[in-house]
């Protein structure tokens, strides 16, 4: 729900532009709080207590305000026990419960909560602002620090209507991007020069003009164990007991609530619980109406289309399917807007399927239930199985090393072609760009992290540059999305497992599979494969060649300092006419995305 920013200083004007300029991540209202000490904004998206949660939100002597974005997932637990320590409340809010557990414990407060959020508490008294991210980091925020104004918001693009903020192109992070598809979602920098990220479970601190951060929140790693547990059965029960209640938890809404469905694991999952959950009457699915709507991308082309997949999700449950089916024109028609909204280049086109859904979605429900995180914390990806087979030699698990190796056979053969197009790629679009100092990402060297140590990366990096795309699709048009495979007790409940416990004769996701084994069906819980997002990223870029072709000979695009026009133009020539150069899609999207990015955020500047 929601986006906020703000600054240390008073400026009227100032926080209305910026407030208005993420509009659409709170369509629903607008407050603000501004003294002589600081101005705060807020744009509301109502999803709990519609009539009385407008923020800012006070404490009861006045002295403590609060601007907040996302969702406490179990406020109504923690409401009685700060009620019990003398706090009175006057709404019915989840916001007002951080802000008198903040009375209550201080900075402490954020172990208390299991949601997701990026909130600004202003304190009067102690003339201070506490700003805090969630755990995984799936609500945002960005903010501009010169040494005297701290100027913060939910999006990047609120920060450049303040006059304050001084940026340019981070030429080393779209540098790297360019050349190795590198986003830098787990640092503090951006693609902006001089606007940094809080990051992920950390916290700041301003006061008297001085800016301190912190860390408040660090899962902890188990150390692999190979072998069968013996309480294998014990531990699928305690999976299935913790991800059933993450989806109620996620299920409470005063608006309705749908559900992303690709028909992979992950979202059927999801589905297959709440249709439990609504089967045996629990409160929270009432926010369903009975009945959950999913919302899910297909293709004419069977190589792309979930169809039969996303048919057997839905197939006996009390759920819905709407289609939207993305198209080559459709991308183009939208492309700006997406990069708009998106306020730093993405990895893929693939970025665009789920924007599309999110606008089959406006207009029917509020609230999406959506599969991010289970990949990371199960093993679902294809690299981590090389990780898990190094694991097995070194550890001298010859045995399971073999069964894996002719399970796993698949796998294999995705990760052999995987790094051929990565050697092809890097050879072909090496005259793309200026040598630089960066240098090209080792892939292979990456392999000395154990399976878990993968595991944690990608939760901590890369399922960052997701959750961003999820925040801005969806807050593009006013929808929030809920992600229960990141409730912090699933996932460190998912670390501490047994590696065969994530993942076992060719099969990812072991436990989930397990766990879910009477509601999930066979076509699904028996699936190998997985597209998430998929789009003919290649077909389309032939079917926009035309317009593509103009971009990279426009003046703009010869004047980059970034690329070698010439070269690009003739190799996306040639890519356009030979299917077997379609490797190079990733390199020619960043460079399109790049451009359209600068002219965008820049041209104007």
């Amino acid at each position: 729900m929601c986006g906020i920013c703000g600054f240390n200083y008073q400026d009227k004007s100032t926080i209305q532009r910026m407030n208005d300029e993420i509009k659409h991540r709170g369509p629903d209202g607008e407050g603000y709080h501004i003294d002589n000490r600081v101005s705060l904004g807020h744009r509301r998206l109502s999803i709990i207590d519609i009539n009385g949660g407008k923020n800012p939100i006070y404490n009861e002597d006045g002295t403590i305000c609060i601007i907040f974005n996302g969702e406490i997932y179990n406020y109504r637990e923690l409401r009685p026990t700060l009620e019990a320590k003398g706090h009175t409340f006057t709404t019915d809010t989840d916001t007002e419960v951080i802000l008198h557990a903040y009375e209550e414990y201080g900075y402490e407060c954020l172990a208390t909560f299991n949601g997701m959020f990026a909130f600004c508490i202003y304190d009067k008294k102690k003339n201070l602002l506490f700003i805090a991210r969630d755990r995984f980091g799936i609500k945002p925020l960005y903010y501009y620090y010169d040494g005297s104004n701290f100027i913060f918001a939910s999006e990047i693009k609120a920060l450049l209507k303040n006059d304050k903020v001084k940026t340019a192109p981070n030429d080393n992070v779209l540098i790297n991007y360019l050349k190795n598809g590198i986003l830098p979602e787990d640092r503090k920098e951006t693609f902006f020069e001089n606007i940094l990220k809080l990051q992920a479970s950390h916290y700041a601190i301003v006061s008297n003009k001085k800016l301190t951060i912190k860390k408040w929140y660090q899962i902890r790693i188990k150390s692999e164990d190979y072998e069968t547990p013996k309480n294998e059965k014990k531990l699928i029960q305690e999976y299935r007991k913790l991800f059933t209640d993450a989806v109620r938890l996620r299920l409470r809404s005063d608006v309705p609530v749908g559900a992303c469905l690709s028909g992979g694991m992950d979202s059927s999952s999801i589905v297959a619980v709440v249709d439990e959950l609504v089967k045996n009457k629990i409160k929270e699915g009432d926010s369903t109406m009975g009945n959950l709507n999913c919302f899910s991308s297909v293709h004419d082309d069977k190589t792309y289309d979930e169809r039969e997949f996303i048919k057997e999700a839905v197939k006996n449950k009390r759920a819905t399917s709407h289609y939207t089916m993305p198209e080559p024109r459709g991308l183009w028609k939208d492309l700006e807007k997406v990069i708009y909204h998106q306020d730093e280049p993405t990895e893929s086109i693939a970025v665009y399927a789920q924007y599309d859904i999110m606008k089959l979605v406006n207009g029917k429900v509020k609230v999406l239930l959506d599969g991010q995180g289970s990949d990371e914390c199960l093993g679902g990806y294809i690299p981590y199985y090389r990780h898990y087979l190094l694991d097995l030699l070194k550890n001298l698990k010859f045995i399971q090393l073999f069964k894996e190796l002719y399970f796993g056979r698949n796998f294999i053969i995705d990760l052999f072609f995987t790094l051929i197009r990565v050697y092809k790629s890097r050879k072909k679009a090496v005259n793309f760009f200026p040598s630089t100092p960066i240098k090209e990402t080792n892939f292979i060297a990456e392999s000395n992290k154990t399976f878990t140590q993968r595991q944690y990366h990608d939760l901590t990096h890369g399922l960052l540059n997701v959750l961003r795309y999820e925040d801005r699709n969806s807050m593009a048009f006013g929808i929030e999305s809920r992600i229960p495979f990141l409730d912090f007790r699933l996932v460190e409940f998912s670390f501490k497992l047994p590696v065969r416990m994530r993942i076992r004769n060719g099969w990812t996701k072991y436990i989930l599979r397990q766990s879910l084994d009477d509601i999930l069906a066979d076509k699904i819980k028996y699936r190998k494969t997985k597209l998430g997002y998929p789009v003919p990223e290649y077909e389309w870029m032939v079917m926009n060649k035309v317009n593509i072709l103009k971009v990279f000979k426009t003046n703009d695009f010869k004047k980059r300092k970034y690329f070698f026009q010439d070269e690009i133009i003739s190799q996306f020539k040639e890519f356009s006419n030979d299917h077997e150069l379609r490797y190079l899609a990733p390199y020619f999207w960043r460079i399109l995305n790049t451009e359209l990015w600068l002219k965008i955020f820049f041209n104007n500047k």
